[in-house]
Formats: C-alpha cells, structure tokens, sequence
C-alpha cells in the first residue's frame, strides 16, 4: 500500500498524504540511479522558481478570487501572500519527483561532459 494512501486512512489530508509520498519517492528514485539527481535538481529549481512568481503575481493580481481556492480544512495554516505553506512545497517536491520518475520510465542515460568532449 502507498504512503498516500496509508497516511489518507489515518487522517491526514491530501496534501500532507502527497507531499510525504513524494518525500518517499525522490530519494529512493535518487538511489535507484544516482546519475539523475542533477536532473531533479534543476527541474526542482526552475519549476519552483516559477510556480512561485506565478502564485505571487496571481495572489497580488487577483487576490481573494486567486486565493479562495485553497481554503480547503485540511491545511496546515502557514499561508504566504495568503497561499499555503503546503503549496510551495509541493512546487519543489513534485518537479524534483517528475523528471526522476521520467527519466526512470523513459531509461535516461546520463553521459559525463568528459565522455561527451573526448568523442
């Protein structure tokens, strides 16, 4: 049985249940094939990075119409620009997650840039 749904049957709510999967997830697919964290890395930083200016820019764009959307009970209460601690977080983890499950499904290699020049 999955974290999620371990964690969904004991109460916890969606998010908390998806950001502890994902928690799980990146480090095991990190082991599974060390080459790729560069790859969670970046997608980590550049995803974040921009889900981040998109949810400020709409929070102070749109406000309360922007926002509403996430006052669901089952949020922990740490709000930032009244957008939910649990929503940046999940901008880091899921990119980081994404391109490891990606490059996992799809057998990505990763070449050293030394292998590459001396070609």
């Amino acid at each position: 049985m999955s974290v999620s749904l371990v964690l969904i049957s004991l109460g916890a709510g969606i998010m908390t249940a998806t950001l502890a999967a994902l928690t799980v997830t990146i480090p095991f697919l990190i082991a599974v094939n060390r080459d790729h964290w560069p790859l969670s890395a970046n997608a980590a930083a550049f995803v974040t990075v921009y889900y981040w200016l998109i949810l400020t820019l709409g929070s102070v764009g749109f406000g309360r119409d922007f926002t509403s959307m996430w006052d669901g009970h089952e949020q922990w209460g740490l709000r930032v620009f009244d957008i939910p601690a649990e929503e940046y977080l999940w901008s880091i983890l899921f990119p980081a997650a994404y391109a490891l499950v990606i490059a996992w499904v799809a057998d990505v290699r990763v070449v050293p840039r030394q292998a590459i020049r001396k070609s």
